[in-house]
């Protein structure tokens, strides 16, 4: 019995420039937070600079971390993510 891989992929929804990102970052309305690793090897780290700023979101950068920092740094994304939901206020 053959064991699956794990593929990254970009999924359904290809975004092939500037303004397909904006537009879809634009349909965002809840609170975001962007975790990356800097040292993300398949999505760079400047994206999530950029999906940040374009969300007028939180950027955590995890040194040294890779492009899964949640397998990698548990620690420290669950403490930022616990951080985050903390200073949500919902309906204000």
């Amino acid at each position: 019995q053959r064991v699956p891989s794990i593929e990254t992929t970009e999924g359904d929804q290809r975004l092939t420039g500037r303004a397909a990102a904006e537009a879809l970052m634009a349909r965002v309305t809840c609170p975001t937070l962007v975790l990356h690793g800097t040292d993300d090897r398949i999505v760079p780290f400047e994206a999530g600079r950029l999906l940040a700023a374009g969300l007028g979101a939180e950027l955590i950068s995890l040194d040294g971390s890779g492009h899964h920092p949640a397998a990698r740094d548990p620690v420290l994304v669950n403490l930022a993510i616990r951080r985050f939901v903390e200073t949500i206020r919902w309906g204000s």
